[in-house]
């Protein structure tokens, strides 16, 4: 079930002065269907760093990239300072 993709994506938010553009990267990560409900309460419960332990597993080659990625989503869900470093 599920199959890897790799996308890309090019926006222009035409509602901002500047016209804010990017190119954006797609990339899913399937999980098991019962890893949604493990992976949801492990969010829900703010245990980031089990979560990226867990994909680190299954996508050993993606570790590093799980890491950054994660870190910088909890510190976007705990409202933190390092959040203007991802745009």
């Amino acid at each position: 079930m599920g199959r890897y993709v790799r996308n890309l994506e090019m926006v222009c938010d035409h509602a901002t002065p500047e016209k804010y553009s990017a190119v954006r990267f797609h990339l899913d990560l399937p999980i098991d269907r019962d890893q949604f409900s493990e992976i949801h309460g492990l969010l829900e419960d703010n245990k980031w760093a089990e979560v990226s332990s867990l994909l680190a597993k299954k996508y050993p080659h993606y570790e590093s990239m799980l890491t950054d990625w994660l870190d910088a989503c909890k510190a976007r869900a705990q409202d933190q300072e390092r959040v203007a470093s991802l745009v």
